[in-house]
């Protein structure tokens, strides 16, 4: 997939060139790809802006967790996945971010998003948060991610948790779990029973 600035010079430059009605044409479908898939763009922010991140030493306090939620490996790992979404599927996910971001500045309390991945056995689980800490954010997608990998038995889960409120600060929390063990599931599972039945109940409903 071309990065937007190239993407963007290229059909400037083939407009420039066709004729008889072709160039017009060739805008309008630009603006409509624009509009139709205007979520996705958000899933291209988190890849860019993890591109440029450089971990951070103070990795989960989660007690029996099998990821650094903050080290520059778990951002590589997920980013890389991200990277591989087509533009359909980063649109499925965008949309489930922002509908997140909605749910939780109506409610003005933290929204918790999960679908199927594009793969067997794989899930996207998204946290939008007030919380005022940042690591106390990364622990709460920790737990949860742990909790959701437990109960659907999945090979492979990408997590993502940021601000509730996008102001001039953003930053993102991204991990990966890809095909590991939990020797503590029934913690995580207990600790999240009522939230996985609710996922269940939605996840059902949309099938």
């Amino acid at each position: 997939i071309l990065c937007e600035d190239t993407r963007e010079k290229i059909l400037n430059e083939a407009a420039t060139i066709c004729v008889d009605g072709m160039g017009e044409e060739l805008l309008k479908k630009k603006e409509f790809i624009k509009n139709e898939f205007k979520d996705s763009y958000l899933i291209d922010q988190i890849i860019r802006m993890q591109h440029k991140a450089i971990g951070s030493k103070n990795y989960s306090r989660v007690s029996g967790a099998n990821v650094h939620t903050q080290n520059i490996q778990s951002y590589i790992g997920a980013t890389t996945e991200l990277a591989r979404l087509t533009r359909v599927q980063r649109q499925e996910l965008g949309k489930l971010f922002m509908k997140c971001y909605v749910q939780a500045n109506d409610s003005q309390v933290d929204a918790i998003g999960v679908i199927p991945g594009f793969n067997e056995d794989e899930m996207f689980l998204i946290i939008t948060s007030f919380a005022s800490d940042r690591q106390n954010r990364a622990d709460k997608l920790c737990i949860y991610a742990h909790a959701l990998y437990c109960h659907k038995n999945l090979k492979k889960l990408i997590a993502i948790a940021t601000e509730a409120d996008f102001g001039q600060e953003i930053s993102f929390d991204v991990f990966i779990l890809d095909k590991i063990k939990i020797s503590n599931c029934k913690e995580f599972l207990d600790a999240k029973k009522a939230w996985l039945k609710l996922v269940d109940s939605e996840l059902s409903e949309e099938e």
